[in-house]
């Protein structure tokens, strides 16, 4: 995996029309092959820029308000569902603060 295709592959999972959270509104349950997709992707990325002053504008828009398509999403789901879900949402900051961290 190369930068460029690590950031498309995370911007398809969290921003296209058919992403994660998307698909999650829609009713369509957690697309388990796009999570994995997307951790290691940004697993891949904490790699370059964890302690860069310099992250590409972006990759950082994608994560803006990340959380409110997900917590959005919770009350479409069962209980074991909406946990999975919390835990996805959660990985993904947890990730992103890698990432952007200095």
């Amino acid at each position: 995996m190369t930068e460029n295709e690590a950031i498309e592959t995370i911007k398809a999972c969290l921003y296209a029309e058919d992403s994660i959270p998307v698909k999650l509104n829609l009713r369509e349950g957690i697309d388990r092959e796009l999570v994995t997709k997307l951790f290691e992707a940004m697993e891949y990325l904490t790699d370059i820029y964890k302690n860069s002053r310099f992250v590409p504008k972006e990759l950082a828009m994608v994560f803006i308000d990340i959380s409110t398509p997900f917590e959005r999403a919770y009350s479409l789901y069962s209980e074991k569902e909406q946990e999975e879900i919390f835990d996805i949402k959660e990985k993904i900051v947890e990730l992103a603060e890698e990432i952007f961290s200095v």
